[in-house]
């Protein structure tokens, strides 16, 4: 039996830490824990706690997209190719005498809303189980995908320890407390979510200093500390938008800056319109905005890119300057969190005010294809 959810990395952190804090409770050689990472620099983060857990004797397998060089004694690696399924998954499955949990997650590539970094707002489809002969089910999956990479001797010490955990005969008080525990984590999960919902609320005077006050979008010190939660190696993919308001100093001396500013706001009303909850959209400069959109491949960019400039054309101005006319230029771009290609953006918005302006375009380098995750 699991139990299903969609939530947030935050929440499942607290749930995978806590299963491994219960296995450290009862450590030793008829323990197991296999854990899948997708990247080398999340297992960093949590390297110490398995290598303690190794130490007091327990089977220890973790697998990622990345070099396993180096890893703590004790901890057996594998490494996984990028394009490997298993490379996309956050699992930690737990075995010990009369013990079994896992929790099975997979990476959603969207954002939820109200988290305060983005590592926290990745989001994961996950399915967790507290019952033994469950969890050493699914340990038995990995380990016949794993075991090939595995030394003989820790695939025969996992492989005997799910065997035992299979064997063990049908618990009904087990099962019943089972039960009763995946319905209480999934209530806790429902209170975590009541309780961002709150501290999002809360948040209004930190808002109101990283919302821009005319268009009423984030500005630069939002994304700024937004991006700077994200690890060198995070694996969130992003798309990147630069939009340029065009010819902003004719339509302020056509207009008045009154126009410019009237300019300025129908671009941020455009955008809002062609983007999700979850995408990242900040007034980046006096004529700039940003969008960083997660999940999606540059061809799926550059339409909503040519989406905004074609609905921008189309925005009347208000009076009195109906007269006016109004475009703007996009370049788009892959991106990482911890390296916006700035240069990039800026030379092919150049590109398209050469080539007559209103449109979007791929920088340089950018590979129109599905991304394969």
């Amino acid at each position: 039996m699991t139990t299903e959810l969609t939530s947030s990395k935050r929440a499942m952190l607290s749930m995978s830490r806590a299963m491994e804090d219960v296995l450290a409770s009862v450590a030793g050689p008829d323990c197991l824990v296999v854990a899948l990472f997708q990247r080398r620099g999340y297992f960093e983060v949590e390297a110490r706690r398995y290598e303690s857990l190794a130490e007091l004797g327990t089977t220890v397998i973790v697998a990622f997209a990345g070099s396993i060089d180096g890893i703590p004694q004790g901890v057996s690696g594998v490494s996984l190719d990028s394009e490997d399924p298993l490379g996309h998954r956050w699992d930690v499955i737990v075995l010990a005498p009369g013990l079994g949990m896992a929790l099975l997650t997979e990476d959603q590539y969207a954002l939820a809303a109200g988290e305060q970094s983005l590592e926290a707002a990745r989001m994961f489809n996950g399915s967790w189980t507290f019952q033994p002969q469950a969890a050493a089910a699914v340990a038995a999956d990995r380990l016949d995908v794993l075991g090939p990479k595995l030394p003989p001797d820790v695939l025969a010490r996992a492989s005997r320890i799910v065997a035992m955990t299979e064997a063990e005969p049908y618990a009904a008080a087990l099962d019943h407390a089972a039960t009763i525990t995946e319905q209480l984590v999934l209530r806790i999960d429902q209170a975590h979510q009541r309780s961002r919902s709150a501290a999002s609320a809360l948040g209004e005077a930190r808002r109101a200093a990283e919302t821009d006050a005319l268009t009423g979008l984030h500005n630069r010190h939002h994304l700024d500390r937004y991006l700077g939660t994200a690890p060198s190696d995070s694996s969130a993919q992003l798309i990147a938008l630069l939009v340029d308001l065009d010819d902003l100093r004719a339509i302020n001396e056509a207009g008045g800056h009154g126009a410019g500013d009237a300019a300025l706001v129908a671009v941020a009303d455009a955008i809002r319109s062609h983007t999700r909850d979850g995408d990242v959209v900040c007034r980046f400069g006096g004529d700039e905005f940003l969008v960083l959109m997660p999940g999606i491949d540059a061809e799926q960019g550059l339409q909503v890119g040519q989406r905004i400039a074609q609905a921008v054309r189309g925005t009347p101005m208000p009076t009195p300057w109906e007269g006016l006319g109004i475009s703007v230029s996009v370049g788009v771009s892959p991106a990482e969190p911890a390296h916006l290609p700035i240069q990039a953006l800026d030379e092919a918005l150049y590109e398209v005010k050469r080539g007559g302006k209103g449109y979007a375009v791929l920088a340089t380098g950018a590979v129109v294809e599905r991304h394969s995750r």
